[in-house]
């Protein structure tokens, strides 16, 4: 009867129960190693994860914009403190910034007053002028919001005005997010300042609709 080793089944001489292989590799008692300290986790220490470390995140990571902590891709919600994210399809190449958004602004403001100077001639009366003037403004506003997603300064400039979960604007959405325009100026222009000193980019009228600006790419 061939006797085989009881570890690896290789067979052995002899009375043994292991062969040299194992044999070799089996711990003798007191050969066993001495107990190693624990390095403290990063929770117990205060230090931060590697992205979050002095110097900062990589480049082209996203960072939340609630805690500041560097953001996993493709995940809609912070792993910090569970923020939900904004989400960014892959046909959008970034938040679009305040200098982009002004120059489709002025494409806007032009054509709005090509579109309203046929009523300034025909209308009389100051307050009949802003007043109409006023509904034009929404409705032009409001109306390219809900049929194409952007104004055609914004079309003009590549850029799409989206849910925060990437869906369309919604009518209810898009006459909040056009009454907000008129609460940015409040006070100072400070909602218009969050465009161009807040990571995604957002003004006070899209946190109030729940929608953000984004460059088509």
């Amino acid at each position: 009867m061939t006797v085989r080793c009881i570890r690896c089944g290789t067979p052995v001489t002899g009375l043994a129960q292991l062969c040299d292989d194992c044999a070799a590799q089996q711990r003798r008692p007191w050969e066993s190693p001495q107990p190693q300290e624990r390095e403290p986790s990063g929770s117990e220490t205060g230090a931060q994860p590697p992205a979050q470390q002095a110097a900062g995140p990589a480049p082209g990571l996203a960072v939340c914009r609630r805690c500041g902590t560097t953001l996993v891709p493709d995940r809609r919600v912070c792993w910090s403190c569970g923020e939900r994210l904004p989400t960014m399809g892959a046909e959008y190449a970034d938040h679009a910034g305040f200098w982009i958004r002004f120059l489709a602004f002025i494409v806007d403001s032009f054509i709005l007053f090509l579109v309203g100077l046929p009523f300034a001639l025909f209308i009389h009366g100051l307050l009949a002028i802003i007043a109409v003037r006023t509904l034009v403004c929404a409705a032009y506003t409001i109306g390219f919001f809900l049929a194409r997603g952007a104004t055609p300064g914004k079309m003009a400039m590549d850029l799409q005005i989206v849910m925060v979960d990437g869906g369309p604007v919604t009518g209810g959405k898009a006459a909040l997010r056009y009454l907000g325009y008129f609460a940015n100026g409040v006070p100072f222009g400070l909602g218009w300042l969050l465009v161009g000193t807040t990571q995604d980019k957002r003004g006070l009228h899209d946190h109030m609709a729940g929608t953000m600006v984004l460059r088509k790419a």
